[in-house]
């Protein structure tokens, strides 16, 4: 879990901080869709990394959620060249569908399910009620993270 955590939270985080430092990013919110791209291609080699090296042997729903956040970062830096797209609602959309992937897989009560999209549809209108995205944005965010996220598990099965 400690590798995990230094692959995923640490590390990328950092690597915001450098950017910042070395000017590469005009600031740490990244509100310019151009400053998202070094970040964004740090977390996609870090995510991999931790898919690659920790990843095998860990039960279905943990390697899924993996590949699944490799191939939401992977999007979101192909879509943010081109549009801003939410990064946040994203993220919070990866918990819906890790909950639909564990209904499939190991059953769990659809509570689960719904108290992760509440959380993700907090996540969404918080980023709107700052002004920080459109609706579209929202909404291609969410569409990102749910529709990897269940890309992946099928791909894995």
């Amino acid at each position: 879990m400690v590798n995990l955590a230094l692959f995923t939270i640490l590390l990328p985080f950092l690597s915001v901080l450098i950017f910042r430092k070395l000017g590469l990013i005009s600031d740490t919110k990244m509100h310019d869709a151009g400053d998202r791209i070094y970040p964004l291609l740090t977390a996609l080699i870090f995510y991999t990394l931790a898919y690659w090296l920790i990843a095998r042997g860990l039960p279905l729903c943990i390697h899924s959620l993996l590949l699944g956040s490799c191939f939401s970062i992977f999007l979101l830096f192909i879509v943010t060249n081109f549009y801003k797209i939410s990064v946040h609602t994203a993220a919070a959309a990866i918990l819906p569908g890790v909950c639909i992937v564990l209904m499939v897989s190991e059953k769990i009560p659809i509570t689960s399910l719904i108290l992760a999209l509440l959380i993700a549809i907090i996540v969404g209108m918080v980023r709107w009620l700052l002004g920080a995205h459109t609706v579209g944005q929202i909404l291609l965010g969410y569409l990102a993270g749910i529709f990897t996220q269940l890309g992946a598990y099928y791909y894995l099965r």
